[in-house]
C-alpha cells in the first residue's frame, strides 16, 4: 500500500469530528468536512468517485453522500436515518451501488445513495460489510452470551449463513473487512482488556491473529491485497502487515495530532485512477488551420470519476472551435472529460487558426489540473505538441 492509495478517515480536532483524505505517509492531508457536529464512519464507493458517511449536523444522525474531493456533501433521504443503540456506526458500499447498515431496529437494510430504494436483507445484526463480488455480507448478530459478539456471512436476503467466529463470553468480533478477491475476512477482535486483528476465511477455515504486542483495531485490505492497513495507538499510528503477521511497518503517525482515538471501521481506502493525458496537432499542407486533439486514458484500477485538462496555447494561435464539454477563454481551452473506465480513453478536438504573421517554432501544453478519485502518477498529467509555423500560411506540426 503504497503513497498513491488515499485514506479517508474521522480525526477529533477543536472539539468536533470531521473527515479527511491523506496519503498513509501522512502527507497531502485535505479536510474533507468542516461542519461542527459529527462527521464520522467514512466508505468509498466502488469506483472511488463517492464518500458516504455519518453526519448528526441535522440533529440526528444520518448517511450523507460526497464526492471523493470533499465537495457535494448530499443529504441521504429518510430511509437512510441512522441512530444510535444496538447500531454500530458502520457502512457498507456495495458494488452495485447501494448502501447498506444496520437501522435503529438493529436490521441491516439498504438504500440508493439517493436515499431511495429502501429495502432490508432481514438479516438482524450490525457491522455490514457486502463483498467484493456483491453477493455475500458479513455481520454480527446480536450476542448470543455474556457480552461476545461472533462474525457471521450469509446471502444478501441471510440464506446460507455460516459462523466464521466462536468467540467466548466478553469477546468480540467487529469491523469486518473483505479481502479484494473474496476469500478472506479481516475483522477487530475486542475483549475486556484489550483489541486485535484477525484473518478468516470466507468459509470459517483457517482463523488467525496478527501479533500484536498493543491494542490494534479496524483492518483494512490493500487494493492488491498483499497487505492489512491496521490502526493501533488508540488511533496515534498506523501499521500495514502481511495477513500472515509478518512484515510489518509503519506507515504514519495520525495525521493533524487527532486528539482523540481514531474508532476502529472510521477510514477507508480510497483507490486511485491513473489518468494520462497526450496532446498532438496536425496542420494541411497549406493554410493556417491546427488542430490538437486531446487525449485522456485511464489506466485504473478505479474508474475516473472526472478530469479537467487545461489546453494553452502558444501566442499567434487562437481557437475557432471547441468540442461539447470545452469552453475557451483567450488562448486557452478548458475541458472536462469522465466518467472513464479503467482501461479507456477518450478524446477531444479543438480546432484553431495561426494569424498570419505567426513566425517560428509555437508549442501547446495541456495538463490535467483537477479529478477525482486521487490520481497516483502526476508524471503523465501533462503533454505538449510543436509545430513550425512560416507567416501562418505554412505549418507543419
Amino acid at each position: 500500500m503504497g503513497a498513491a492509495t488515499q485514506q479517508v478517515r474521522r480525526a477529533d480536532r477543536s472539539g468536533y469530528v470531521q473527515a479527511l483524505a491523506v496519503n498513509p505517509d501522512g502527507t497531502d492531508r485535505a479536510r474533507l468536512t468542516t461542519h461542527p457536529e459529527y462527521d464520522s464512519s467514512p466508505v468509498v464507493s466502488a469506483d472511488g468517485r463517492k464518500v458516504a458517511f455519518i453526519s448528526s449536523r441535522t440533529g440526528v444522525n444520518q448517511i450523507w453522500v460526497m464526492n471523493a474531493d470533499g465537495s457535494g456533501q448530499t443529504q441521504v433521504g429518510a430511509d437512510g436515518v441512522v441512530e444510535r443503540g444496538f447500531v454500530v456506526w458502520t457502512l457498507s458500499w456495495a458494488p452495485n451501488g447501494r448502501i447498506f447498515y444496520s437501522n435503529r431496529d438493529g436490521v441491516i437494510v439498504s438504500v440508493n445513495a439517493d436515499g431511495t430504494g429502501g429495502a432490508s436483507t432481514g438479516i438482524t445484526g450490525a457491522e455490514p460489510a457486502v463483498s467484493p463480488n456483491g453477493t455475500r455480507i458479513a455481520y454480527v448478530p446480536p450476542p448470543t452470551g455474556i457480552a461476545n459478539g461472533n462474525l457471521w456471512v450469509a446471502d444478501l436476503n441471510g440464506a446460507n449463513a455460516i459462523r466464521l467466529t466462536d468467540n467466548p463470553d466478553y469477546t468480540s468480533a467487529w469491523h469486518p473487512d473483505w479481502s479484494p478477491d473474496g476469500t478472506r475476512v479481516a475483522f477487530t477482535l475486542f475483549s475486556r482488556v484489550t483489541a486485535g486483528v484477525g484473518v478468516v476465511g470466507a468459509d470459517g477455515s483457517g482463523l488467525s491473529t496478527v501479533p500484536s504486542a498493543s491494542t490494534e483495531y479496524g483492518p483494512q485490505w490493500s487494493p492488491d491485497g498483499a497487505r492489512i492497513l491496521i490502526t493501533g495507538g488508540y488511533g496515534r499510528v498506523f501499521d500495514t502487515v502481511k495477513p500472515d503477521g509478518t512484515g510489518r511497518s509503519r506507515t504514519a503517525a495520525s495525521p493533524g495530532g487527532a486528539t482523540a482515538a481514531l474508532m476502529a471501521g472510521d477510514w477507508a481506502v480510497v483507490v486511485p485512477a491513473d489518468a494520462a493525458v497526450t496532446l498532438t496537432a496536425a496542420a494541411p499542407i497549406t493554410g493556417s488551420r491546427v488542430d490538437y486533439t486531446i487525449g485522456v486514458a485511464n489506466s485504473g484500477p478505479a474508474t475516473l470519476g472526472s478530469a479537467t485538462v487545461v489546453l494553452t496555447l502558444p501566442a499567434g494561435i487562437t481557437p475557432t472551435l471547441v468540442p461539447a464539454g470545452c469552453t475557451a477563454s483567450g488562448n486557452q481551452v478548458s475541458c472536462v472529460v469522465g466518467p472513464l473506465e479503467p482501461g479507456k480513453s477518450t478524446q477531444r478536438v479543438v480546432r484553431t487558426v495561426a494569424d498570419l504573421l505567426t513566425l517560428g517554432q509555437r508549442t501547446a501544453r495541456v495538463v490535467k489540473v483537477a479529478g477525482t478519485p486521487v490520481d497516483p502518477n502526476p508524471a503523465n498529467d501533462s503533454a505538449t505538441a510543436t509545430c513550425d509555423t512560416v507567416l501562418g500560411l505554412l505549418i507543419t506540426c
